[in-house]
């Protein structure tokens, strides 16, 4: 898949995270600060293994079908917490807490090249397994919509035909004009596979943009 082969077309479906910013960069820099943070704390080591659990769940095919809110309720059951704390947690650490740093690992060019497919008339959606407003909001990307595991209409995690039917749906274009664009062939390459629209590695994207 060329570079303008893929400016040709009209809708862009965006994975976010390990797309839009750098995974390894994201998590390396997370590991350092929760390292100094619970040296200092080491009673409250019992919060890393809930965090660990959580997105054991929420990776896990035998609970593909349940929302964050169910999976972090499952996680208080585990740990034997209180639900309020474990969700104040999980919300902290792994959905707020990353926003400070989101910026910094991003991926300038692929967000720079939606811009420019955005400015250009093309329609730019958001799809994630996990909440994005805040994340998006953060990395400076301009979009149409932003579609997650936890919509009413979708209520299912990546790969889910009926998800892509939905997306499709509301993106008014047939299959052909569209391109997804993800950085996990099992996940996001399969999802695109399931309506039979092309699929682009972020790898190969930046290889062909930069950054």
């Amino acid at each position: 898949m060329n570079f303008d082969y893929i400016k040709q077309k009209t809708v862009f479906i965006v994975d976010v995270d390990g797309t839009l910013y750098s995974m390894e960069k994201m998590h390396k820099t997370m590991a350092k600060k929760l390292f100094s943070y619970y040296l200092v704390h080491p009673l409250k080591l019992k919060e890393l293994y809930a965090l660990y659990y959580f997105r054991k769940l929420r990776d896990s095919e035998d609970f593909k079908s349940l929302s964050v809110d169910e999976c972090m309720e499952l996680t208080a059951k585990k740990l034997n917490m209180k639900t309020s704390a474990a969700k104040e947690l999980i919300n902290y650490r792994m959905f707020e807490y990353p926003l400070d740093i989101i910026f910094e690992c991003r991926f300038g060019g692929v967000i720079a090249f939606l811009k420019e497919m955005k400015k250009s008339g093309k329609k730019v959606f958001v799809y994630s397994d996990y909440p994005a407003y805040e994340k998006v909001q953060k990395l400076g990307l301009e979009y149409d919509r932003i579609f997650t595991s936890d919509d009413g209409g979708i209520n299912e995690r990546k790969p889910s035909l009926n998800a892509m039917e939905y997306i499709l749906s509301n993106a008014c274009a047939p299959a052909k004009d569209c391109v997804y664009i993800g950085d996990r062939e099992e996940l996001d390459g399969k999802s695109a596979e399931l309506v039979n629209i092309d699929y682009c590695d972020v790898k190969a994207l930046i290889a062909l943009i930069g950054g």
